[in-house]
Protein backbone atom coordinates (compact mmCIF):
# COMPACT_ATOMS: atom_id res chain seq x y z
CA UNK A 1 0.00 0.00 0.00
CA UNK A 2 0.91 3.33 0.00
CA UNK A 3 -0.49 4.91 2.73
CA UNK A 4 1.50 7.89 4.48
CA UNK A 5 1.10 10.86 7.12
CA UNK A 6 1.15 10.07 10.80
CA UNK A 7 -1.47 7.60 13.19
CA UNK A 8 -2.87 10.90 15.16
CA UNK A 9 -5.80 11.18 13.03
CA UNK A 10 -6.91 7.83 14.64
CA UNK A 11 -8.45 7.70 17.49
CA UNK A 12 -7.49 4.27 19.19
CA UNK A 13 -9.86 5.09 22.46
CA UNK A 14 -12.84 4.34 19.52
CA UNK A 15 -11.67 1.61 18.32
CA UNK A 16 -11.42 -0.64 21.84
CA UNK A 17 -13.12 -3.57 20.36
CA UNK A 18 -9.80 -4.27 17.76
CA UNK A 19 -8.21 -7.48 18.16
CA UNK A 20 -5.74 -7.09 14.98
CA UNK A 21 -4.23 -4.12 13.79
CA UNK A 22 -2.03 -4.55 10.26
CA UNK A 23 -0.51 -1.50 8.64
CA UNK A 24 2.82 -3.34 6.91
CA UNK A 25 4.56 -2.02 3.88
CA UNK A 26 3.26 1.20 3.94
CA UNK A 27 4.80 4.84 4.39
CA UNK A 28 3.15 5.80 7.86
CA UNK A 29 5.57 8.41 9.67
CA UNK A 30 6.14 9.89 12.55
CA UNK A 31 6.10 8.99 16.11
CA UNK A 32 3.68 5.98 17.47
CA UNK A 33 1.09 7.23 19.40
CA UNK A 34 1.38 6.57 22.62
CA UNK A 35 -2.60 6.28 22.95
CA UNK A 36 -2.09 3.65 20.74
CA UNK A 37 -2.00 1.58 24.32
CA UNK A 38 -5.84 2.26 24.18
CA UNK A 39 -5.81 -1.10 22.49
CA UNK A 40 -5.98 -3.06 25.26
CA UNK A 41 -7.84 -6.02 23.33
CA UNK A 42 -5.53 -5.95 20.36
CA UNK A 43 -3.96 -9.56 19.58
CA UNK A 44 -2.13 -8.56 16.99
CA UNK A 45 0.23 -5.38 16.34
CA UNK A 46 1.91 -4.71 12.83
CA UNK A 47 4.01 -1.95 11.93
CA UNK A 48 6.17 -3.75 9.92
CA UNK A 49 8.03 -1.57 7.20
CA UNK A 50 7.22 2.01 7.32
CA UNK A 51 8.92 5.04 8.25
CA UNK A 52 8.34 5.48 12.40
CA UNK A 53 11.28 7.69 13.96
CA UNK A 54 9.94 7.87 17.40
CA UNK A 55 10.45 5.79 20.51
CA UNK A 56 8.63 2.51 21.31
CA UNK A 57 5.95 3.88 23.06
CA UNK A 58 6.38 2.80 27.22
CA UNK A 59 2.49 2.18 27.42
CA UNK A 60 2.91 -0.57 24.65
CA UNK A 61 3.85 -2.63 28.09
CA UNK A 62 0.03 -2.36 29.03
CA UNK A 63 -1.38 -3.96 26.30
CA UNK A 64 -1.48 -7.59 27.79
CA UNK A 65 -3.24 -9.17 25.30
CA UNK A 66 -1.01 -8.97 22.74
CA UNK A 67 0.94 -11.94 20.99
CA UNK A 68 2.28 -10.51 18.17
CA UNK A 69 4.10 -7.28 18.08
CA UNK A 70 6.55 -6.24 15.07
CA UNK A 71 8.01 -2.68 14.40
CA UNK A 72 10.54 -3.84 12.25
CA UNK A 73 11.88 -1.98 8.99
CA UNK A 74 11.54 1.55 10.62
CA UNK A 75 13.82 3.86 12.27
CA UNK A 76 12.64 3.62 15.29
CA UNK A 77 14.99 5.19 17.88
CA UNK A 78 15.88 4.63 22.16
CA UNK A 79 16.09 1.93 24.18
CA UNK A 80 14.08 -1.00 24.15
CA UNK A 81 11.16 -0.44 27.31
CA UNK A 82 12.07 -2.28 30.50
CA UNK A 83 7.87 -2.68 30.10
CA UNK A 84 7.41 -4.68 27.33
CA UNK A 85 8.17 -7.82 29.76
CA UNK A 86 5.00 -7.27 30.80
CA UNK A 87 3.66 -8.72 27.32
CA UNK A 88 3.21 -12.14 29.42
CA UNK A 89 1.96 -13.88 26.81
CA UNK A 90 3.95 -12.13 23.36
CA UNK A 91 4.52 -14.94 21.20
CA UNK A 92 6.42 -12.78 18.73
CA UNK A 93 8.57 -10.35 18.96
CA UNK A 94 10.08 -8.33 15.93
CA UNK A 95 12.03 -5.49 16.70
CA UNK A 96 15.00 -5.85 13.82
CA UNK A 97 15.70 -3.25 11.21
CA UNK A 98 15.78 -0.01 13.40
CA UNK A 99 18.03 2.21 15.19
CA UNK A 100 17.74 0.73 18.76
CA UNK A 101 20.20 1.42 21.45
CA UNK A 102 21.03 0.35 25.02
CA UNK A 103 20.94 -3.11 26.35
CA UNK A 104 18.50 -5.69 26.09
CA UNK A 105 16.12 -5.78 28.90
CA UNK A 106 16.71 -8.40 31.19
CA UNK A 107 13.01 -8.60 32.01
CA UNK A 108 12.35 -9.90 28.53
CA UNK A 109 13.67 -13.12 30.00
CA UNK A 110 10.71 -13.59 31.09
CA UNK A 111 8.54 -13.65 28.16
CA UNK A 112 8.34 -17.30 28.87
CA UNK A 113 6.04 -17.72 25.72
CA UNK A 114 8.06 -16.06 23.45
CA UNK A 115 8.55 -18.29 20.12
CA UNK A 116 9.78 -15.73 17.89
CA UNK A 117 12.66 -12.82 18.95
CA UNK A 118 13.94 -10.95 16.25
CA UNK A 119 16.14 -7.51 17.69
CA UNK A 120 18.35 -7.76 14.74
CA UNK A 121 20.09 -5.02 12.93
CA UNK A 122 19.93 -2.06 15.63
CA UNK A 123 23.27 -0.78 17.70
CA UNK A 124 21.90 -2.51 20.70
CA UNK A 125 25.11 -3.07 23.15
CA UNK A 126 25.97 -4.88 26.48
CA UNK A 127 25.43 -8.99 26.83
CA UNK A 128 23.04 -11.64 25.83
CA UNK A 129 20.09 -12.35 28.55
CA UNK A 130 17.64 -14.65 27.34
CA UNK A 131 18.67 -17.82 28.76
CA UNK A 132 15.06 -18.68 29.98
CA UNK A 133 12.91 -18.25 27.48
CA UNK A 134 12.49 -22.15 26.51
CA UNK A 135 10.25 -22.23 24.06
CA UNK A 136 12.08 -19.94 21.78
CA UNK A 137 12.28 -21.36 18.42
CA UNK A 138 13.84 -18.49 16.51
CA UNK A 139 16.69 -15.76 17.86
CA UNK A 140 17.83 -13.19 16.07
CA UNK A 141 20.50 -11.00 17.72
CA UNK A 142 22.67 -10.30 14.42
CA UNK A 143 23.85 -7.09 13.21
CA UNK A 144 24.36 -5.36 16.45
CA UNK A 145 27.29 -4.59 19.13
CA UNK A 146 26.21 -7.14 21.55
CA UNK A 147 29.70 -8.38 24.25
CA UNK A 148 30.95 -10.97 26.07
CA UNK A 149 30.17 -14.41 25.87
CA UNK A 150 28.14 -16.51 24.31
CA UNK A 151 26.15 -17.67 27.76
CA UNK A 152 26.61 -21.06 29.01
CA UNK A 153 22.78 -21.39 29.33
CA UNK A 154 21.89 -20.62 25.62
CA UNK A 155 21.99 -24.97 25.50
CA UNK A 156 18.84 -24.86 27.56
CA UNK A 157 16.98 -23.37 23.95
CA UNK A 158 16.54 -26.71 23.06
CA UNK A 159 13.43 -25.83 21.00
CA UNK A 160 15.20 -23.29 18.82
CA UNK A 161 15.87 -24.27 14.92
CA UNK A 162 17.52 -20.91 14.17
CA UNK A 163 20.30 -19.04 15.70
CA UNK A 164 21.52 -15.72 14.26
CA UNK A 165 24.39 -14.28 16.63
CA UNK A 166 26.38 -12.96 13.52
CA UNK A 167 27.71 -9.45 13.25
CA UNK A 168 28.58 -8.78 17.19
CA UNK A 169 31.18 -8.62 19.23
CA UNK A 170 31.29 -11.46 21.35
CA UNK A 171 34.18 -12.98 22.72
CA UNK A 172 35.50 -16.60 24.81
CA UNK A 173 34.78 -19.93 23.27
CA UNK A 174 31.69 -21.38 21.38
CA UNK A 175 29.75 -22.74 24.65
CA UNK A 176 30.10 -26.81 24.58
CA UNK A 177 26.78 -26.72 25.68
CA UNK A 178 25.38 -25.41 22.20
CA UNK A 179 25.29 -29.01 20.82
CA UNK A 180 22.59 -30.01 23.41
CA UNK A 181 20.54 -27.58 20.84
CA UNK A 182 19.98 -30.48 18.98
CA UNK A 183 16.91 -29.09 16.96
CA UNK A 184 19.09 -26.41 15.24
CA UNK A 185 18.98 -26.09 11.36
CA UNK A 186 20.30 -22.65 11.14
CA UNK A 187 23.73 -21.24 13.12
CA UNK A 188 24.98 -18.40 12.43
CA UNK A 189 28.27 -16.98 14.89
CA UNK A 190 30.13 -15.24 12.16
CA UNK A 191 31.53 -11.71 12.39
CA UNK A 192 32.63 -11.39 16.13
CA UNK A 193 35.19 -12.18 18.29
CA UNK A 194 34.73 -15.50 19.30
CA UNK A 195 37.91 -17.61 20.37
CA UNK A 196 38.88 -21.11 20.89
CA UNK A 197 38.34 -24.45 19.64
CA UNK A 198 35.31 -25.35 17.65
CA UNK A 199 33.27 -27.60 20.14
CA UNK A 200 33.98 -31.34 19.19
CA UNK A 201 30.80 -32.74 19.80
CA UNK A 202 29.25 -30.34 17.28
CA UNK A 203 28.28 -32.77 15.23
CA UNK A 204 25.63 -33.76 17.50
CA UNK A 205 23.67 -30.81 15.70
CA UNK A 206 22.55 -33.32 13.09
CA UNK A 207 19.68 -30.82 11.69
CA UNK A 208 21.87 -28.13 10.64
CA UNK A 209 21.95 -27.20 6.98
CA UNK A 210 23.91 -23.72 7.49
CA UNK A 211 26.69 -23.14 9.41
CA UNK A 212 28.62 -20.14 9.34
CA UNK A 213 31.57 -19.86 12.00
CA UNK A 214 33.73 -17.53 9.86
CA UNK A 215 35.38 -14.37 10.72
CA UNK A 216 36.49 -15.32 14.39
CA UNK A 217 39.50 -16.18 16.09
CA UNK A 218 38.93 -19.98 16.07
CA UNK A 219 41.90 -22.21 16.91
CA UNK A 220 42.42 -25.74 16.63
CA UNK A 221 41.80 -28.36 13.95
CA UNK A 222 38.25 -29.08 12.22
CA UNK A 223 36.56 -31.68 14.52
CA UNK A 224 35.96 -34.89 12.42
CA UNK A 225 32.42 -34.46 14.20
CA UNK A 226 31.12 -32.16 11.24
CA UNK A 227 30.96 -35.25 9.26
CA UNK A 228 27.66 -36.10 11.34
CA UNK A 229 25.73 -33.15 9.42
CA UNK A 230 24.84 -34.59 6.81
CA UNK A 231 21.71 -32.30 6.17
CA UNK A 232 24.51 -29.59 5.65
CA UNK A 233 24.34 -27.14 2.67
CA UNK A 234 26.21 -24.45 3.63
CA UNK A 235 29.88 -24.58 6.08
CA UNK A 236 31.92 -21.58 6.33
CA UNK A 237 34.98 -22.04 8.69
CA UNK A 238 36.88 -18.70 6.58
CA UNK A 239 39.26 -16.07 8.32
CA UNK A 240 39.57 -17.93 11.40
CA UNK A 241 43.18 -19.64 12.61
CA UNK A 242 42.63 -22.98 12.06
CA UNK A 243 44.60 -25.52 11.26
CA UNK A 244 45.89 -29.06 10.53
CA UNK A 245 44.07 -31.49 7.51
CA UNK A 246 40.84 -31.05 6.57
CA UNK A 247 39.33 -34.37 7.95
CA UNK A 248 38.23 -36.44 5.18
CA UNK A 249 34.98 -36.69 6.96
CA UNK A 250 34.01 -33.17 5.48
CA UNK A 251 34.59 -34.46 1.71
CA UNK A 252 31.36 -36.80 2.25
CA UNK A 253 28.69 -34.32 2.86
CA UNK A 254 27.19 -34.82 -0.07
CA UNK A 255 24.51 -32.05 0.21
CA UNK A 256 27.29 -29.40 0.72
CA UNK A 257 26.92 -26.62 -2.01
CA UNK A 258 29.02 -23.18 -0.27
CA UNK A 259 32.17 -24.64 1.03
CA UNK A 260 34.51 -21.95 2.34
CA UNK A 261 37.59 -22.77 4.52
CA UNK A 262 39.73 -19.88 2.87
CA UNK A 263 42.13 -17.47 5.26
CA UNK A 264 43.13 -20.10 7.77
CA UNK A 265 46.20 -22.62 8.47
CA UNK A 266 45.26 -25.94 7.30
CA UNK A 267 47.02 -28.31 5.28
CA UNK A 268 47.45 -31.51 3.39
CA UNK A 269 46.12 -32.05 0.79
CA UNK A 270 42.44 -32.10 -0.76
CA UNK A 271 41.75 -35.95 -1.50
CA UNK A 272 40.17 -37.58 -4.11
CA UNK A 273 36.98 -38.15 -2.27
CA UNK A 274 36.19 -34.48 -3.15
CA UNK A 275 34.52 -36.27 -5.88
CA UNK A 276 31.47 -37.24 -3.73
CA UNK A 277 30.43 -34.10 -3.55
CA UNK A 278 28.62 -33.63 -6.73
CA UNK A 279 26.44 -30.81 -5.24
CA UNK A 280 28.79 -28.50 -4.63
CA UNK A 281 28.62 -25.37 -6.34
CA UNK A 282 31.63 -22.64 -4.25
CA UNK A 283 34.75 -24.32 -3.16
CA UNK A 284 37.22 -21.56 -1.44
CA UNK A 285 40.20 -22.85 0.11
CA UNK A 286 42.66 -19.97 -0.37
CA UNK A 287 45.33 -18.55 2.07
CA UNK A 288 46.00 -21.77 3.40
CA UNK A 289 48.89 -24.24 3.04
CA UNK A 290 46.99 -26.98 1.08
CA UNK A 291 49.67 -29.37 -0.89
CA UNK A 292 49.55 -32.04 -3.67
CA UNK A 293 48.12 -32.21 -6.81
CA UNK A 294 44.29 -31.86 -7.36
CA UNK A 295 42.37 -34.65 -7.80
CA UNK A 296 40.76 -35.38 -11.20
CA UNK A 297 37.62 -36.68 -9.23
CA UNK A 298 36.93 -32.83 -8.73
CA UNK A 299 35.69 -33.29 -12.21
CA UNK A 300 32.71 -34.75 -10.88
CA UNK A 301 31.29 -31.64 -9.46
CA UNK A 302 29.62 -30.92 -12.85
CA UNK A 303 28.07 -27.85 -10.73
CA UNK A 304 30.92 -25.67 -9.65
CA UNK A 305 30.53 -22.17 -10.43
CA UNK A 306 33.64 -20.84 -7.85
CA UNK A 307 36.63 -22.71 -7.74
CA UNK A 308 38.93 -20.55 -5.24
CA UNK A 309 42.32 -22.32 -4.58
CA UNK A 310 44.76 -19.13 -4.29
CA UNK A 311 48.03 -19.11 -2.08
CA UNK A 312 48.42 -22.42 -1.59
CA UNK A 313 51.12 -24.47 -2.07
CA UNK A 314 49.27 -26.99 -5.08
CA UNK A 315 51.25 -28.68 -7.67
CA UNK A 316 50.57 -30.72 -10.75
CA UNK A 317 48.45 -30.29 -13.94
CA UNK A 318 45.21 -28.72 -14.08
CA UNK A 319 41.70 -31.23 -14.16
CA UNK A 320 41.41 -31.47 -17.63
CA UNK A 321 37.58 -31.23 -17.36
CA UNK A 322 37.43 -28.66 -14.30
CA UNK A 323 34.62 -27.13 -16.59
CA UNK A 324 32.78 -30.18 -17.74
CA UNK A 325 29.22 -28.87 -16.45
CA UNK A 326 29.50 -25.86 -18.02
CA UNK A 327 28.94 -23.71 -14.96
CA UNK A 328 32.35 -22.31 -13.96
CA UNK A 329 32.13 -19.01 -13.39
CA UNK A 330 35.48 -18.01 -11.00
CA UNK A 331 38.34 -19.92 -11.92
CA UNK A 332 40.87 -18.55 -9.23
CA UNK A 333 44.26 -20.73 -9.31
CA UNK A 334 46.78 -17.81 -8.54
CA UNK A 335 49.83 -17.96 -6.01
CA UNK A 336 50.84 -21.84 -6.82
CA UNK A 337 52.54 -23.99 -7.89
CA UNK A 338 50.34 -25.30 -10.70
CA UNK A 339 52.35 -26.83 -14.16
CA UNK A 340 51.71 -27.61 -17.89
CA UNK A 341 48.97 -26.17 -19.82
CA UNK A 342 45.31 -24.54 -19.56
CA UNK A 343 43.23 -27.52 -20.38
CA UNK A 344 42.03 -27.23 -23.81
CA UNK A 345 38.25 -27.91 -22.22
CA UNK A 346 38.48 -24.16 -20.72
CA UNK A 347 37.85 -23.12 -24.25
CA UNK A 348 34.23 -23.77 -24.21
CA UNK A 349 33.61 -22.59 -20.84
CA UNK A 350 31.52 -20.09 -21.72
CA UNK A 351 30.66 -19.06 -18.48
CA UNK A 352 33.65 -18.08 -16.58
CA UNK A 353 33.79 -14.46 -15.36
CA UNK A 354 36.70 -14.01 -13.22
CA UNK A 355 39.73 -16.19 -14.30
CA UNK A 356 43.29 -15.72 -11.71
CA UNK A 357 45.99 -18.14 -12.88
CA UNK A 358 49.30 -16.03 -12.16
CA UNK A 359 51.89 -16.84 -10.19
CA UNK A 360 52.42 -20.34 -11.48
CA UNK A 361 54.44 -22.21 -13.78
CA UNK A 362 52.13 -22.80 -16.18
CA UNK A 363 53.31 -23.84 -20.16
CA UNK A 364 51.82 -23.98 -23.45
CA UNK A 365 50.68 -21.70 -26.69
CA UNK A 366 47.55 -19.64 -24.41
CA UNK A 367 46.14 -19.13 -28.01
CA UNK A 368 45.10 -22.52 -28.06
CA UNK A 369 43.23 -22.46 -25.06
CA UNK A 370 41.08 -19.74 -24.47
CA UNK A 371 37.85 -19.10 -26.02
CA UNK A 372 35.19 -16.73 -26.32
CA UNK A 373 33.66 -15.59 -23.01
CA UNK A 374 30.47 -13.12 -23.24
CA UNK A 375 30.52 -12.71 -19.56
CA UNK A 376 34.37 -12.20 -18.77
CA UNK A 377 35.66 -9.14 -16.80
CA UNK A 378 38.98 -10.06 -14.84
CA UNK A 379 42.10 -12.04 -16.76
CA UNK A 380 45.71 -12.55 -14.72
CA UNK A 381 47.66 -14.82 -16.56
CA UNK A 382 50.79 -13.22 -15.53
CA UNK A 383 53.70 -14.78 -14.00
CA UNK A 384 54.12 -18.07 -15.65
CA UNK A 385 55.56 -19.56 -18.73
CA UNK A 386 53.04 -19.15 -21.54
CA UNK A 387 53.89 -18.54 -25.00
CA UNK A 388 52.07 -18.40 -27.90
CA UNK A 389 50.44 -14.86 -29.74
CA UNK A 390 47.37 -12.85 -28.85
CA UNK A 391 44.85 -13.29 -30.81
CA UNK A 392 42.56 -10.95 -32.39
CA UNK A 393 39.69 -12.59 -31.16
CA UNK A 394 40.29 -11.89 -27.50
CA UNK A 395 38.97 -8.66 -28.52
CA UNK A 396 35.07 -10.05 -27.89
CA UNK A 397 35.93 -10.28 -24.39
CA UNK A 398 33.82 -7.11 -24.40
CA UNK A 399 32.83 -6.94 -21.02
CA UNK A 400 37.03 -7.44 -19.44
CA UNK A 401 38.01 -4.84 -17.42
CA UNK A 402 41.08 -5.76 -16.41
CA UNK A 403 43.70 -7.78 -18.45
CA UNK A 404 46.92 -9.02 -17.20
CA UNK A 405 49.67 -11.51 -19.13
CA UNK A 406 52.65 -10.30 -17.84
CA UNK A 407 55.86 -12.19 -17.19
CA UNK A 408 55.50 -14.60 -20.00
CA UNK A 409 56.93 -15.77 -23.44
CA UNK A 410 54.26 -14.07 -25.38
CA UNK A 411 55.44 -12.91 -29.09
CA UNK A 412 54.08 -11.28 -31.99
CA UNK A 413 51.71 -7.68 -32.19
CA UNK A 414 49.35 -6.35 -30.27
CA UNK A 415 46.15 -6.97 -32.28
CA UNK A 416 44.59 -3.25 -33.43
CA UNK A 417 41.29 -5.02 -32.11
CA UNK A 418 42.63 -4.46 -28.30
CA UNK A 419 41.02 -1.01 -28.98
CA UNK A 420 37.50 -2.45 -29.07
CA UNK A 421 37.90 -3.90 -25.42
CA UNK A 422 36.63 -0.32 -23.89
CA UNK A 423 35.60 -1.28 -20.68
CA UNK A 424 39.12 -2.15 -19.85
CA UNK A 425 40.99 -0.35 -16.73
CA UNK A 426 44.15 -2.19 -16.37
CA UNK A 427 45.91 -3.56 -19.44
CA UNK A 428 49.19 -5.21 -18.46
CA UNK A 429 51.44 -6.42 -21.44
CA UNK A 430 55.00 -6.43 -20.25
CA UNK A 431 57.83 -8.46 -19.87
CA UNK A 432 57.39 -10.46 -22.98
CA UNK A 433 58.21 -10.66 -26.48
CA UNK A 434 55.99 -8.35 -28.02
CA UNK A 435 56.61 -6.63 -31.34
CA UNK A 436 55.68 -4.15 -33.66
CA UNK A 437 54.08 -0.65 -33.20
CA UNK A 438 51.39 0.10 -30.13
CA UNK A 439 48.02 0.37 -31.77
CA UNK A 440 46.14 3.95 -32.44
CA UNK A 441 43.55 1.78 -31.65
CA UNK A 442 44.39 1.98 -28.04
CA UNK A 443 42.95 5.94 -28.31
CA UNK A 444 39.74 4.47 -27.43
CA UNK A 445 40.01 2.84 -23.51
CA UNK A 446 39.55 6.04 -21.86
CA UNK A 447 38.62 4.21 -19.36
CA UNK A 448 41.99 2.92 -18.51
CA UNK A 449 43.98 3.84 -15.38
CA UNK A 450 46.77 1.40 -15.73
CA UNK A 451 48.74 0.74 -19.02
CA UNK A 452 51.59 -1.26 -18.98
CA UNK A 453 54.07 -2.09 -21.83
CA UNK A 454 57.26 -2.38 -20.71
CA UNK A 455 60.40 -4.50 -21.27
CA UNK A 456 59.07 -5.70 -24.62
CA UNK A 457 60.24 -5.24 -28.08
CA UNK A 458 57.76 -2.41 -29.54
CA UNK A 459 59.31 -0.44 -31.96
CA UNK A 460 57.76 3.09 -33.97
CA UNK A 461 56.23 6.40 -32.17
CA UNK A 462 53.75 6.59 -29.27
CA UNK A 463 50.27 7.44 -31.26
CA UNK A 464 49.33 10.72 -30.23
CA UNK A 465 45.69 9.29 -29.62
CA UNK A 466 47.29 8.20 -26.08
CA UNK A 467 45.92 12.21 -25.24
CA UNK A 468 42.22 10.96 -24.61
CA UNK A 469 43.43 8.42 -22.33
CA UNK A 470 42.14 10.98 -19.63
CA UNK A 471 41.51 8.44 -16.71
CA UNK A 472 45.21 7.02 -16.90
CA UNK A 473 47.14 7.01 -13.91
CA UNK A 474 49.90 4.40 -14.47
CA UNK A 475 51.66 4.16 -17.88
CA UNK A 476 54.86 1.78 -18.54
CA UNK A 477 56.56 2.22 -22.34
CA UNK A 478 59.89 1.28 -20.74
CA UNK A 479 62.49 -0.96 -22.05
CA UNK A 480 61.04 -1.27 -25.41
CA UNK A 481 62.69 0.07 -28.95
CA UNK A 482 60.50 3.13 -28.91
CA UNK A 483 61.18 5.92 -31.15
CA UNK A 484 60.28 9.44 -32.17
CA UNK A 485 59.13 12.50 -30.11
CA UNK A 486 57.34 12.06 -26.54
CA UNK A 487 54.34 13.53 -27.80
CA UNK A 488 52.57 16.69 -26.22
CA UNK A 489 49.15 15.07 -26.24
CA UNK A 490 50.24 13.18 -23.01
CA UNK A 491 49.89 16.28 -20.88
CA UNK A 492 46.04 15.70 -21.24
CA UNK A 493 46.70 12.35 -19.53
CA UNK A 494 46.21 14.97 -16.22
CA UNK A 495 45.63 11.95 -14.08
CA UNK A 496 49.05 10.69 -14.67
CA UNK A 497 50.54 9.42 -11.21
CA UNK A 498 53.79 7.25 -12.60
CA UNK A 499 55.29 7.91 -16.12
CA UNK A 500 58.28 5.39 -17.13
CA UNK A 501 59.21 6.16 -20.86
CA UNK A 502 62.84 5.16 -19.76
CA UNK A 503 65.11 2.74 -21.89
CA UNK A 504 64.02 3.75 -25.57
CA UNK A 505 65.06 5.42 -28.38
CA UNK A 506 62.96 8.68 -27.99
CA UNK A 507 64.71 11.68 -29.43
CA UNK A 508 63.68 15.71 -29.35
CA UNK A 509 62.92 17.59 -26.18
CA UNK A 510 60.80 16.85 -23.36
CA UNK A 511 57.51 18.10 -23.87
CA UNK A 512 56.94 21.19 -22.12
CA UNK A 513 53.44 19.82 -21.76
CA UNK A 514 54.69 17.50 -19.13
CA UNK A 515 54.28 20.13 -16.64
CA UNK A 516 50.62 20.01 -16.77
CA UNK A 517 50.54 16.63 -14.91
CA UNK A 518 50.11 17.67 -11.36
CA UNK A 519 49.41 14.43 -10.01
CA UNK A 520 52.64 13.18 -11.20
CA UNK A 521 53.69 11.90 -7.74
CA UNK A 522 55.65 8.36 -8.01
CA UNK A 523 58.29 8.15 -11.12
CA UNK A 524 58.83 10.39 -13.67
CA UNK A 525 61.81 8.56 -15.98
CA UNK A 526 62.81 9.62 -19.04
CA UNK A 527 66.27 8.14 -18.88
CA UNK A 528 68.66 6.30 -21.34
CA UNK A 529 66.83 7.85 -24.46
CA UNK A 530 68.10 10.45 -26.99
CA UNK A 531 66.63 13.21 -25.57
CA UNK A 532 68.11 16.90 -26.40
CA UNK A 533 67.23 20.16 -25.06
CA UNK A 534 67.08 21.95 -22.23
CA UNK A 535 64.99 20.95 -19.06
CA UNK A 536 61.91 22.55 -19.50
CA UNK A 537 61.04 25.02 -16.10
CA UNK A 538 57.65 23.96 -16.16
CA UNK A 539 58.92 20.21 -14.28
CA UNK A 540 59.06 22.84 -11.38
CA UNK A 541 54.98 22.46 -11.43
CA UNK A 542 55.55 18.58 -10.41
CA UNK A 543 55.27 19.60 -6.59
CA UNK A 544 54.54 15.82 -5.64
CA UNK A 545 56.62 13.77 -7.68
CA UNK A 546 59.15 11.69 -5.57
CA UNK A 547 61.51 10.07 -8.28
CA UNK A 548 62.42 12.21 -11.42
CA UNK A 549 64.83 10.27 -13.68
CA UNK A 550 66.39 12.64 -16.89
CA UNK A 551 69.88 10.57 -16.77
CA UNK A 552 71.55 9.15 -19.96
Amino acid sequence: MGLAGPLDALDFSALGSLLRLNLSYNQLGGAIPPTISALSRLVSLDLTSNQFTSKIPVGMGSMKELRFLSLSQNQMVGAIPPSLSNLTGLVSLHLEDNKLVGVIPKGLGRLHELMYLNIGVNNLSGSIRLKNLTKLRFLALYQNQLSGPIPFEIGNLIEVTNLYFSENLLTSSIPSSIVNMTKLESLYLWGNQLSGFIPLKIGNLIKVTDLLLSKNLLIGPIPSSIGNMTKLNILYLQDNQLSGFIPLEIWNLIEVTDLALLKNQLSGPIPSLIGNMTKLKKLGVLDNQLSGPLPVEINNITGLTYLVLSNNNFVGYLPSDICKGGALQYFILSMNNFQGPIPTTLKNCTTLERVRLEHNQLTGDVSQCLGMYPHLYYMDLSFNLLSGTLPPDWARWHNLTLFRISNNNITGVIPTEFGQLTKLRELDLSSNYLQGEIPKSFGSLTLLYNLSLGNNQLVGQVPSEFGMLTNLELLDLSSNNLAGRIPDQLGNCMKLRSLKLNNNNFSGTIPLAIGNLVDLQDTFDVSHNSLTGEIPSQLSKLVMLQSLNLSH
